[in-house]
């Protein structure tokens, strides 16, 4: 399937309570050890590979060219806890999220971790793991997110005076459940009834009750929506 390396990256491993943390870097070749300012990217949600292969074609890793970007910063994204870094396409499901062999679901590992507060205490570990570098700059530190992991990002950026730039992409500052709401008022076709958007309240209020359940039969566990519904605002 080939290693990350041939593709343009280093792989970085740390440890996080006791998991094991894969950390892809992408530099400038030939630049890889000067000394230069991080910009951590953090992913959107579900439980995706970072690399994604397809035969000998690979997906991008970050949702962006980084070309332009490896000119001035090393960039780093982390992986998502007990997903593999690289996978086939084949061996994914339709959405190119990774499920357990056994079950069919979500890996049971990746679902107790799955949530706001986990992500973001890890990668702030994993930003003073990679500034004690010699190769990496103290001066700035770029911290972006896209969708789910915008939320993450800016909530690493309330923890830690570290963060000198933040990048928001494709987030709601109002939190997650708010954005099911509104889709689900977008879909109303009755003017007399509210039906759907009230079920989605009664289900919130299931969600508030049982904030710490993980069962993730039906994609993100009660913990990650309630977790990533609280506003960053």
């Amino acid at each position: 399937m080939g290693k990350v390396e041939e593709l343009g990256f280093r792989h970085i491993k740390t440890t996080f309570r006791g998991d094991t943390i894969d950390i892809l870097l992408k530099s400038k070749r030939g630049h890889e050890w000067i000394n230069k300012p991080l910009l951590l990217f953090c992913q959107g949600s579900l439980p995706k590979p970072l690399i994604i292969k397809d035969g000998q074609t690979s997906y991008g890793v970050f949702p962006f060219n980084p070309d332009s970007l490896e000119n001035y910063y090393h960039i780093a994204i982390i992986s998502k806890p007990y997903v593999p870094i690289i996978a086939d396409v084949k061996s994914l499901s339709q959405n190119f999220t990774y499920l357990d062999p056994i079950t069919g679901k979500f890996p049971l590992q990746y679902s107790q971790k799955n949530h706001l507060d986990y992500y973001v205490d890890r990668n702030i570990q994993v930003i003073e793991y990679l500034q004690r570098q010699k190769y990496i700059a103290k001066s700035k530190l770029i911290v972006a997110g896209h969708s789910e992991g915008s939320t993450i990002a800016a909530k690493i950026a309330t923890k830690t005076n570290k963060v000198t730039h933040l990048i928001y992409c494709s987030g709601n500052p109002f939190g997650r459940i708010t954005t099911v709401i509104a889709q689900n008022r977008a879909i109303e076709t009755d003017t007399d009834s509210t039906r759907y958007g009230e079920d989605q309240f009664e289900h919130w209020k299931y969600i508030v009750r049982n904030n710490e359940n993980i069962e993730d039969t039906y994609g993100d566990s009660f913990k990650a929506t309630y977790s990533f519904s609280i506003s960053t605002n």
